[in-house]
C-alpha cells in the first residue's frame, strides 16, 4: 500500500463558515479515483483521505469557521492495495480543491 502525504492551506475571512473538498477527478469509476498512465489505457486507483482516515470528497468535507487565520488541513492519499498490479509508467490525474464560503 502507498501512501502520500500532504497538507492543504486556507484563509477565509473570520467567523465564515467553509467547506473544503476535492472532486473526483478526472478518471472516476466504480468508487475510486484513478490516475491514468499516458495513453496506454493503464490506470491506477486511489483514494484522497482525510485525517480520520474516511473519503475527502463533496459528501465528506472539512467543515470549518474561519479563524481568520490559515488554516491547515492535512490528507493522504492511499493507492487501492487490492487492485491487480499495475505496468510500471507514469500515473497522474488532475483533482480540483474547492473551497465552499
Amino acid at each position: 500500500m502507498a501512501y502520500l502525504q500532504n497538507v492543504k492551506s486556507v484563509c477565509c475571512t473570520q467567523r465564515e463558515n467553509y467547506r473544503l473538498y476535492v472532486d473526483d477527478g478526472g478518471h472516476f469509476a466504480d468508487g475510486w479515483q484513478r490516475m491514468r498512465a499516458g495513453t496506454s489505457g493503464n490506470y491506477m486507483e486511489y483514494q484522497i483521505l482525510k485525517p480520520d482516515s474516511s473519503v475527502w470528497n463533496r459528501n465528506n468535507a472539512f467543515s470549518r469557521v474561519s479563524t481568520g487565520l490559515t488554516d491547515v488541513q492535512s490528507c493522504q492519499v492511499r493507492v487501492n492495495p487490492d487492485q491487480a498490479a499495475r505496468p510500471a509508467e507514469i500515473y497522474k490525474d488532475t483533482v480540483t480543491v474547492i473551497v465552499e464560503y
